[in-house]
């Protein structure tokens, strides 16, 4: 009668060898999804990682408001233009940067003000 081996003959090198790989692709795909999160909230806002990073140097970005992204056009329209439309916009007048700075209320909500 055949009885199967107790412990198998893999040398604990393979396993040390195939622990360490995952644990680096491990750490390496948390810092894609953290990098893409973050372009993905550059996307939603419609800014640059400059206009973010350094938005008290740029000369049109320093009159802005610090919560007011003078290029949104409202979530769902920044994405559709990050991802279909390559064209470059105007800055927007004080009017309209006046309109944006201020706070949302529940009827912004209901009319979509936030996104579109």
């Amino acid at each position: 009668m055949k009885y199967l081996p107790t412990h198998t003959q893999r040398p604990l090198l393979v396993d040390v060898i195939m622990i360490s790989f995952l644990t680096i692709l491990l750490i390496a795909l948390m810092f894609l999804l953290l990098l893409l999160l973050f372009h993905s909230y550059l996307a939603v806002t419609n800014q640059t990682t400059y206009e973010l990073l350094k938005r008290q140097r740029i000369p049109y970005m320093r009159m802005v408001p610090e919560r007011v992204y003078p290029f949104s056009k409202g979530a769902c329209r920044n994405l559709y233009n990050f991802c279909f439309a390559r064209t470059l916009e105007p800055l927007p007048s004080a009017n309209e940067l006046e309109q944006m700075s201020k706070p949302y209320t529940c009827i912004d909500l209901v009319s979509c003000r936030c996104c579109c």
